[in-house]
C-alpha cells in the first residue's frame, strides 16, 4: 500500500472486461485460462492504433511502430520508473513514468480494423450502464451485438490494409544494413579507438538480446500497395528446425550471432 492506494480485484466481471475478452480483440486467448492466468487490455491503445489505420487508408502512406512489447498478450508488465529507476507503480502518483509492454499482435488487429474507435467509445457508455444498474453481462452483451453488426456493414467497404511484422529491432535494424554501416564507420581514417569502442556499445545495445535487441520490436501498417514481403528488413525470419534437445541452445547461438558486434581496430 502506498499512500493508501492498492489494487483490489473486481468482485465480478465487468462489462468492459467482458467487451474485451468476447470481442475478439485480443487474439489467442485461451479457452480455458487457469485461476490466476492474467491478460493486460489497453482500449486506448487500440484506438490510437485505429486512427494510424485510418490515416493510412486516407492517404495511402504508412506507418512505422516501434516500442518494447509482445507479438501477443502478456500480464503484469505494468511499472513505474523515476529518476531513472524502477518504483512501485502506486508510488507518488504522477511524479513517476508509467509504461508496460505493448501487445503488437492486438495493435495490428486494431490498425487493420475500421471500428476500434467505436468499441473504445461503447466501453464508456458500458461504464455509465453498470452505474445506472445494468448488468455487465447484459450491457456487453448489447455492445457486442452492435460492434458485429457494423463490422458486417463495412466489411468490404474500405481499402483493405497490410501489417509488415512484427520483427524484433535486432533483425529490423540488420535488415537495413546496420552491420554493413558499422563496419564502414570503424574502418574510416577518423575512426580512434575511443570512436570505436563507442560504435560498437552502441551497437551492442542496440541489437544485442541481452539489451534491447529482442525486447523492442518493429511493425509497419500500410496500404495494400505494399504487399507482405515487399519490405524485407520487417520479414520475420523462417525458423529452423534443430532437434528437440537442443533447440534452446541453437535459438541462443542464432540470436548471439546476429547480434554479435563487429571487431574494432
Amino acid at each position: 500500500v502506498y499512500d493508501g492506494l492498492k489494487f483490489a480485484l473486481s468482485p465480478g466481471p465487468t462489462a468492459a472486461s467482458k467487451l474485451v475478452i468476447e470481442s475478439g480483440q485480443i487474439p489467442g486467448l485461451p479457452k480455458n485460462p487457469k485461476i490466476g492466468d492474467g491478460v493486460e487490455a489497453s482500449p486506448e491503445g487500440w484506438q490510437m492504433a485505429s486512427q494510424i489505420g485510418q490515416r493510412v487508408r486516407q492517404t495511402g502512406g504508412a506507418a512505422l511502430i516501434i516500442d518494447y512489447g509482445n507479438d501477443g498478450f502478456a500480464a503484469d508488465t505494468l511499472q513505474a520508473i523515476k529518476d531513472h529507476k524502477p518504483v512501485h507503480p502506486l508510488f507518488k502518483p504522477g511524479e513517476c513514468d508509467l509504461t508496460a509492454h505493448v501487445d503488437f499482435r492486438a495493435v495490428k488487429e486494431a490498425a487493420l480494423s475500421s471500428t476500434v474507435v467505436d468499441d473504445v467509445a461503447l466501453l464508456a457508455q458500458l461504464s455509465l450502464a453498470t452505474q445506472k444498474g445494468q448488468s455487465p453481462e447484459d450491457s456487453a452483451a448489447t455492445a457486442i451485438e452492435s460492434m458485429e453488426a457494423k463490422r458486417e456493414a463495412e466489411a468490404g467497404a474500405q481499402e483493405p490494409l497490410v501489417a509488415h511484422g512484427p520483427v524484433s529491432q535486432n533483425e529490423f535494424l540488420h535488415g537495413l544494413g546496420i552491420r554493413d554501416r558499422i563496419m564502414m564507420l570503424l574502418e574510416h581514417p577518423n575512426a580512434d579507438e575511443e570512436k570505436s569502442a563507442a560504435l560498437v556499445s552502441q551497437y551492442e545495445r542496440l541489437c544485442s538480446p541481452e539489451q534491447m535487441g529482442t525486447l523492442f520490436k518493429v511493425m509497419a501498417i500500410t496500404s495494400s500497395a505494399l504487399q507482405p514481403g515487399s519490405l524485407p528488413m520487417l520479414v520475420p525470419p523462417e525458423p529452423t528446425e534443430a532437434p528437440a534437445e537442443d533447440s534452446a541452445a541453437a535459438d541462443a547461438a542464432s540470436n548471439s550471432s546476429s547480434a554479435s558486434p563487429p571487431a574494432s581496430n
